[in-house]
């Protein structure tokens, strides 16, 4: 009777140790007051849990370090949906119908001729400028929250889909391929992919335009220093980072007459009257 008692006391404590002890503890007390065959069966349990666990671990490590695809492989149309959204999202000309709501006029027939809020602001006023650069923002973000839902957040789908909002709102379908420089469409994006990186060029783009007063040298050197912010702060995935050059390179390419103008010294100055002197 009392071995029977002893041995489920010792099961009992056992018990105990599975639960919450460390490995080392469990082993060190059945080695010695357990049977060989136990401690035998036991640390089998034990490794074989254990080599589980790392095989489990491993194969989330290799999921969170690559691009998703498995999501997409088996509905292979829904990337080529998300990026078609995307551009089309993208290609909502807001400045475009703010101002043909508000004044009835065409925007692209005043000031630089482009949608973007920059010119909005000039052309229109500080309300209109504002609410085009709010709704720009938007669409961007909204371009790659959609793709992440659609795609089951793929960063590689992702990535894309924040190119192809911008090129949407560059060259809208809408107004004949003739659109904005993209800027506000990237701010929401990237907003999304990598908001740290992102604010940390805002910094620059306002410094720079707070002492310049030109918000197109502020957008240059943003959209310049912005992929070397992605991979100092983040070293992501190469999607990710291929993105972050493609669009920074974009910003500036878009950017090429108001880099004339500068360098000419002709080049408009930021008033928050929204008229540019």
């Amino acid at each position: 009777m009392q071995q029977v008692n002893h041995a489920y006391d010792t099961f009992i404590f056992i018990q105990f140790l599975l639960l919450f002890c460390g490995e080392r503890a469990r082993i060190g007390f059945l080695r010695k007051n357990a049977h060989p065959v136990m401690i035998g069966l036991l640390e089998l349990y034990f490794q074989n849990r254990s080599s589980r666990g790392d095989g489990t671990r491993r194969r989330r490590n290799r999921r969170q370090n690559r691009p998703s695809s498995h999501y997409t492989s088996r509905v292979p149309w829904i990337p080529a949906l998300a990026l078609s959204l995307a551009y089309l999202i993208g290609a909502i000309p807001f400045g475009y119908l703010l101002v043909r709501l508000m004044t009835g006029t065409d925007v692209r027939a005043a000031g630089s001729g482009n949608i973007g809020a920059t010119n909005v602001l000039r052309t229109t006023g500080r309300k209109a400028g504002v609410l085009t650069l709010a709704l720009d923002i938007a669409k961007g973000s909204a371009a790659v929250w959609l793709a992440s839902w659609l795609t089951g957040g793929s960063i590689l789908w992702m990535s894309a889909a924040a190119l192809a909002v911008m090129a949407g709102h560059a060259f809208p379908v809408f107004l004949s391929f003739r659109g904005g420089k993209a800027v506000a469409s990237f701010l929401g994006a990237f907003l999304c992919l990598t908001p740290v990186p992102l604010f940390a060029v805002l910094v620059v783009f306002v410094g720079v335009v707070a002492i310049t007063h030109f918000i197109s040298l502020g957008s240059i050197l943003a959209a310049g220093t912005f992929p070397l912010a992605v991979w100092l702060i983040l070293h992501p995935q190469w999607p990710v980072m291929m993105a972050a050059l493609i669009a920074g390179g974009f910003i500036v390419y878009r950017h090429k007459e108001n880099i004339e103008r500068l360098r000419e010294g002709n080049e408009n100055v930021l008033s928050l009257r929204g008229r540019a002197h």
